[in-house]
């Protein structure tokens, strides 16, 4: 019996060797299906994984690896895995306690499917390369190549985590999904999608719906959104270049404090929505999009960090457009855009803040200094514009400073007070 099984099971284990390595903790052999043998190792004779433990996946494979393991704790470490499934997911993952897929390193692993497919399973659309109903996290420091050809990319139903490992996203939608709550920590994540690149989708439940990025290198060339977050988005780490975007990032809130975040966008760069807020208390932030630059439906309060906007050069759009109040306590800024709808400033604290009417080209060169000459902030504008706000922890009341363009000077501004109009 035992050797016939073995080989019905030849097939398969050519076409992908799955190796089942038993936790050290653990002491008892975990049967798969009743395909399991004594040892430490255990030779896999099916693509459904339905007990905890750890796995390694090599080789190349066409059809869907299935975790269905209840709520016991399951590891996939891919190590040099092609999975190719023309008609649904990649990797599935029904059930699990916590599931981590580690990339091992110095190794190339591939997940693609077919242009066109429908499958569900218990109410959901299972149309992601690896669709998760459990919380996933990834990590390792290998690369994990990911082909959505008729969707998504990676989705998980509940929280998706990035530690480690390089990942690159090719999704005909959303390329990334968490659910309730996306995380980066490590790693370096290339992102080409059609809709949007990262997104969570609860915002129904209260503390869900955020997306957080403490570390990490993101790259993203998307469609639409290529961020959306039904709730919060953090930046606390990290380096996020968006180099083609409809909107680059929208979120509730968006909270700077460190890192390194540049957008470019068709429409608005950073959009907080329903009333939130944008608050800047460290990092740089540079923004070049031919809607608003920055827009809050609420409220905008910079504390510290470098804010740089290359705006519209259309007066139906500026620089930094807000709802609520905006509130300058520390920080740098330089923003250019259209004259015509230029919103003012209400609290300028610790340093001050000019609101300047002055018009260039794109192209141009512009470079602020102070009495004597050392550059304060510079920026080279990319459309035309008619307008600028400037703020540094070296402009204060009483001092004179000079905006260059191109080499010239083309305005010496005395600040009168905290907040100073100049036309």
């Amino acid at each position: 019996m035992k050797t016939n099984r073995i080989k019905a099971a030849l097939p398969l284990l050519l076409a992908l060797c799955l190796v089942l390595v038993l936790s050290a903790c653990s002491a008892a052999d975990i049967p798969l299906n009743g395909g399991g043998s004594s040892g430490t190792v255990t030779e896999l004779t099916t693509d459904t994984i339905s007990a905890g433990g750890t796995y390694t996946l090599s080789g190349s494979y066409s059809g869907m690896i299935t975790v269905d393991a209840g709520s016991s704790d399951v590891t996939l470490i891919l190590n040099g895995a092609t999975i190719t499934n023309e008609s649904g997911p990649a990797i599935f993952i029904k059930s699990a306690g916590n599931m981590t897929i580690q990339l091992a390193g110095g190794t190339v692993n591939t997940l693609s499917d077919g242009s066109s497919y429908s499958l569900s399973a218990d109410g959901s659309n299972l149309d992601a390369r690896i669709f998760s109903k459990a919380d996933l996290e990834i990590e390792g420091s290998g690369m994990l190549i990911v082909n959505g050809n008729c969707k998504h990319g990676i989705v998980s139903k509940d929280d998706l985590v990035i530690n480690g490992g390089t990942i690159e996203i090719t999704a005909k939608k959303t390329a990334m999904e968490g659910k309730d709550y996306v995380e980066i920590n490590g790693g370096t994540v290339k992102i080409s999608a059609g809709t949007d690149g990262i997104s969570t989708s609860n915002s129904e439940d209260a503390g869900k719906g955020n997306i957080v990025v403490n570390g990490g290198t993101v790259e993203i060339i998307s469609g639409d959104d290529a961020v959306h977050a039904e709730a919060d988005f953090t930046v606390k780490g990290g380096t996020i270049t968006i180099s083609k975007s409809h909107e680059g990032i929208e979120a509730v809130n968006v909270l700077v404090s460190g890192g390194t975040v540049s957008v470019t966008a068709e429409d608005d760069g950073i959009n907080a929505t329903s009333e939130g807020s944008i608050v800047i208390t460290d990092g740089t932030v540079y923004v070049d999009s031919a809607g608003d630059g920055i827009d809050s439906n609420g409220f905008i309060e910079i504390s510290g960090g470098t804010l740089l906007i290359n705006g519209p050069a259309s007066s139906a759009n500026s620089a930094i457009d807000h709802d609520g109040t905006f509130t300058v306590t520390g920080g740098t800024i330089l923003a250019i855009g259209a004259p015509g709808m230029v919103d003012g400033i209400d609290t300028a604290k610790n340093q001050a803040v000019i609101s300047a009417y002055i018009s260039g080209n794109a192209r141009d060169k512009i470079t602020v200094t102070d009495a004597s000459g050392n550059e304060l902030v510079s920026i080279t504008a990319e459309r035309d514009y008619g307008h600028m706000y400037i703020s540094s922890a070296s402009i204060q009341t009483g001092g004179t400073y000079t905006v260059n363009i191109n080499g010239s000077a083309a305005a010496s501004i005395t600040v009168g007070s905290s907040i100073t109009n100049y036309n």
